[in-house]
């Protein structure tokens, strides 16, 4: 009898280590990137997951549009954003100082 509870608790043990350690870091990873994509705004610094890096220069409830060079806009959904790039990727604009 005591054999079956021992088993029944270290299967439960199994569960709940799976959950800390795997599906609860995921939910949370995702609710996180649920929440940036939410919040993207027009001048924001961004990288596509194709690589791309640009400045977001128009928002859109499905797409946005990212100046990837001066004059070239391109629209990508806004899944594909994976990243917001810090200042201290783009320093204050250094073209102005040449």
């Amino acid at each position: 009898m005591s054999s079956e509870v021992v088993n029944i608790v270290f299967i439960v043990a199994i569960f709940l280590v799976a959950y800390f350690f795997l599906l609860r870091p995921q939910a949370q990873k995702q609710k996180n990137q649920t929440s940036f994509l939410d919040n993207l705004g027009k001048g924001d610094r961004v990288v596509t997951s194709g690589g791309l890096h640009g400045k977001i220069t128009k928002v859109d409830e499905i797409s946005v549009q990212i100046e990837i060079a001066p004059k070239t806009f391109v629209t990508v959904n806004r899944s594909s954003i994976s990243q917001e790039l810090s200042a201290a990727h783009y320093p204050a604009d250094s073209s102005t100082e040449k």
